[in-house]
């Protein structure tokens, strides 16, 4: 059975299609609400504390790796991963 074949019969479960359509939507409303940035924040500073030749620019430059870019936009979604992933 080919990936094409599975992915097609997938579609046909009423019950397997529901769960893949809602993970589907939150996923593309995560990634919209994740451009949201923290109402207040300055982004030049922060921008000029995220390069790489400031005393933190490192680390956060590998927590913006490790986040998908969400340290240099300071989303708002961010904020409540922030504790769970440093």
């Amino acid at each position: 059975m080919s990936f094409f074949a599975g992915l097609r019969e997938t579609f046909t479960l009423p019950d397997l299609r529901r769960r893949m359509l809602i993970t589907l939507l939150l996923l593309v409303i995560y990634r919209f609400a994740a451009n949201v940035p923290v109402p207040g924040v300055d982004r030049e500073i922060l921008r000029q504390v995220l390069q790489p030749d400031s005393a933190i620019g490192g680390f956060a430059q590998v927590l913006d790796l490790l986040s998908g870019g969400a340290v240099s936009n300071f989303s708002v979604l961010a904020m409540g991963v922030y504790p769970y992933i440093t």
